[in-house]
């Protein structure tokens, strides 16, 4: 079967969508003909191509086809999101943007972290010499010094 119909609601991946003939249909899987790359995110009211088993309320699957108005995507950008927390990840032509937890066991090249977009930990900096010579030593304090050294060289801080 083919039907005509329009999104109520979507979290980008699947929708509920209201046929012309005011049947709902729930967890319409979203079906982009343009591909991931494409600068679509449909919102509600976009129009959907149904296609499903003849009779069948589940296992659809809609193709947008009014998409091109509705596009929020930039230039080359995607988005691929859970459906159920709405954590995602966002890769953009200049800034990628993760929403929610994140593992990485990879190794990520960039030139800062920051917390709150304050800059916590920047690139690496040179190495810093233990204490010597001076008129007054402190031993104590020169053990000490020389533990945050090498805490800051093992943590990649310094050279």
């Amino acid at each position: 079967m083919i039907i005509k119909g329009y999104i109520t609601k979507t979290d980008g991946t699947y929708a509920t969508v209201v046929s012309y003939q005011n049947e709902i249909f729930d967890d319409v899987l979203l079906i982009y003909p343009y591909g991931t790359q494409s600068r679509v995110k449909p919102s509600e009211s976009t129009l959907v191509l149904l296609f499903g088993g003849l009779g069948s309320k589940t296992n659809l699957f809609g193709i947008p086809y009014d998409v091109a108005t509705q596009s929020s995507l930039a230039e080359g950008d995607s988005e691929i999101k859970n459906r159920n927390s709405n954590n995602g990840f966002k890769a953009g032509a200049s800034k990628n943007t993760i929403t929610g937890d994140t593992d990485c066991d990879k190794t990520i090249n960039a030139t800062s972290y920051k917390v709150s977009n304050i800059k916590v930990v920047g690139s690496q900096q040179p190495t810093i010499t233990n204490p010597a010579g001076g008129t007054i030593i402190d031993a104590e304090s020169r053990v000490a010094i020389a533990s945050i050294i090498t805490a800051l060289k093992n943590h990649g801080l310094i050279a």
